[in-house]
């Protein structure tokens, strides 16, 4: 009994310990790689395009015997620092999604 009560404390010690060293990192403004994450994301703007409305260079990839045989069921438009597309594409039940960049490579 004396040993579960000593788990049970050493594990409750160590779970404020932690809470409390994250607590401190946030009051002290650091930044975690989720929140550089997200302000990255931010800065990028996203919008759905038709699959017609995509550079002719990704037409081009998507016409190669890699793809030719993939429908596009959605395409978007991301812009920020860099230019790229993500497609989601289909070829039967198969569904994959593409990062292409505007030269049609992948990104």
């Amino acid at each position: 009994m004396k040993k579960m009560i000593l788990a049970a404390f050493a594990l409750t010690a160590f779970a404020a310990n932690t809470y409390a060293q994250n607590a401190t990192t946030a009051a002290a403004g650091a930044t975690t790689p989720q929140a550089q994450t997200q302000t990255q994301d931010a800065a990028e703007k996203k919008t759905q395009i038709a699959a017609s409305a995509l550079p002719e260079a990704v037409q081009k990839t998507l016409a190669t015997d890699a793809y030719k045989d993939w429908k596009v069921v959605t395409a978007w438009q991301v812009t920020g620092a860099k230019e790229y597309y993500i497609l989601d594409v289909q070829k039967g039940e198969e569904k994959k999604t593409l990062k292409l960049n505007k030269e049609g490579k992948e990104a």
